[in-house]
């Protein structure tokens, strides 16, 4: 109750309060009105004094062809200040068009009823209807005294608005530009995917690349932006089969663990019968020497100092081997924060280096571009080469053969401080798929076919924890091997393999093309093979 009282008391002070400064204004006008009018009948007088002079000189529209004609003149001088003086015309042409509005006011109404002449009937009363009218007013401060509030209103308003036209202008175009660029506006309209990639990409700088190049209209199996290649189209394209065999037999995980009680493992060709009867169901034969020398391709060339690495490579490790020394514990907070800091703006740079990079004008073929060119490459070649003598890096180096293999090891450690998304480095795919492969693999359980070699060697070297001069692609070699017995080949396919051997260009990848269609279609076991168990292998190369 106590709380209400006090509220209505507040609201009652409240009240007085605005009662009696509305009576102090009021009365403060009264004693002033006269003044104000007269000072106001000089203003608003030398305004329109040139429409009164044509109402009473050139006709019943003596005074709508003065206002045409300052309207005319306000836009030619608008005009001139636009094309010779690069101005903004903008404002003048609406204060020409205010103008001619008032013509049509003057048009409408007789001249002596015109609101836009009206202060000089009310406040002067001339004598004289020449361009001295305003030295010959018959009105005093007594007669101005006795003007009634309204009617002062009503003869000041039309001048008024002549006089504050650019606030109303600039108040208006205020408006204008805060619907159309506020945040609170932009963000509610109704976007579809493509508009609100293009809304997002000054925030979000990955996001040029998607709206240069939309993924969803790219065909998928075809391209250097195609998803990465299965099993099948990597071993047709690679010419990694050297014939093909019936599939071998298989015995069931379930009999196997209760007759051993030991965990299965996935059968080999060497271990099994062949069955002879079904001549459909056939399986590639994985040439080991082929596979090799594809393997040596993708782990790239041994480690020799950051001279003999591809200017890609060496942008990467510039943006990831100073996150990976980041777990250094004899860093400051600031260190630590600069580090994540500079490779941020890397990565951001590096999506609009490549934008621009793409979007540029060159010949038939594409070697203008690329990272040859890339303006900062000796800028981020000696950043690197301070970074590589800390000991965090030292330690990472030490232990790995190989500048690819090095790099996933960077990644590796690079993420361990914070989130480092493949999709922050998706500009490589454009020039380099294998190493794109490398880097969405690190981390995850299962390798693309476009990475085998870096991942099977790397992972040798983590499990020796040393580095490994010699290629090793066992693991490789055998899950691919493992993995193609797990799809169907039909005749159509093997006489597809046969037709790969003997064509190239444009015919070869519509074979492929073809091919990349059904390179998810699996084959059907008559025994489960469906486990866990028998399956590790196999999943880490689907």
């Amino acid at each position: 109750m106590t709380q209400n009282n006090r509220r209505s008391q507040d609201e009652l002070e409240t009240l007085v309060m605005i009662a009696g400064m509305s009576m102090f204004a009021y009365t403060l006008w009264l004693t002033i009105k006269k003044f104000v009018l007269m000072i106001a009948k000089w203003v608003y007088g030398v305004i329109t004094l040139p429409v009164y002079y044509g109402e009473n000189h050139f006709g019943m529209y003596g005074g709508a062809e003065v206002c045409v004609s300052i309207g005319i003149i306000i836009a030619a001088i608008s005009y001139y200040r636009h094309t010779q003086q690069k101005k903004n015309a903008l404002l003048g042409f609406t204060f020409a068009g205010l103008w001619f509005f008032l013509a049509f006011s003057e048009v409408i109404a007789p001249a002596e009823q015109s609101l836009l002449t009206k202060n000089i009937r009310d406040f002067c009363g001339p004598t004289s209807n020449g361009l001295d009218a305003l030295f010959s007013c018959q009105k005093t401060l007594v007669d101005l005294d006795q003007i009634g509030s309204i009617k002062a209103f009503v003869a000041s308003f039309l001048p008024n608005i002549i006089i504050i036209w650019p606030a109303i202008f600039s108040a208006g175009a205020g408006v204008a530009r805060v619907a159309k660029k506020h945040p609170d506006n932009t963000m509610t309209k109704k976007h579809d995917m493509e508009s609100f990639i293009r809304e997002q990409r000054p925030l979000y700088p990955h996001l040029s690349l998607v709206d240069l190049v939309n993924p969803n209209l790219l065909p998928i199996n075809k391209g250097q932006l195609r998803i990465m290649d299965g099993t099948k189209r990597f071993c047709f394209e690679n010419d990694l089969i050297s014939g093909f065999m019936l599939r071998p037999n298989t015995i069931s995980p379930d009999d196997y663990g209760k007759k051993f009680n030991e965990r299965f493992v996935p059968p080999t060709i060497d271990t099994l019968d062949v069955n002879l009867t079904d001549k459909s169901n056939l399986v590639p034969i994985i040439d080991p020497d082929r596979f090799n020398s594809v393997m040596i391709k993708q782990l790239g060339e041994p480690w020799s100092g950051i001279d003999n690495i591809e200017p890609l490579e060496l942008i990467l490790l510039t943006i990831i081997l100073p996150r990976a020394c980041a777990e250094d514990t004899e860093l400051t907070d600031e260190e630590f924060k600069e580090i994540k800091n500079k490779s941020q703006e890397r990565l951001d740079y590096m999506f609009n280096w490549v934008y621009r990079d793409l979007t540029k004008k060159t010949g038939d073929n594409d070697e203008d571009r690329g990272f040859l060119d890339f303006d900062k490459l000796e800028e981020y070649k000696a950043d690197l080469a301070t970074w590589i003598e800390r000991p965090l890096a030292k330690k990472i180096i030490s232990k790995h053969a190989y500048t690819r293999t090095i790099i996933i090891a960077c990644l590796e450690k690079a993420r361990q401080i914070g989130v480092l998304p493949p999709c922050h480095l998706k500009w490589m795919k454009f020039y380099d798929r294998t190493l794109w492969a490398m880097v969405q693999n690190v981390g995850r359980p299962s390798w693309y076919c476009e990475n085998l070699g870096a991942s099977s060697h790397f992972l040798m070297e983590k499990t020796l924890d040393s580095l490994l001069n010699e290629p090793s692609f066992t693991i490789a070699y055998d899950g691919l091997v493992e993995q193609v017995r797990y799809f169907k080949f039909t005749e159509e396919e093997v006489e597809a393999w046969e037709k790969l051997k003997n064509v190239t260009g444009t015919d070869k990848d519509i074979i492929l093309e073809r091919l990349s269609d059904k390179q998810n279609e699996r084959y059907e076991y008559d025994l489960s093979l469906q486990n866990d168990d028998s399956k590790i292998v196999v999943d880490a190369f689907a």
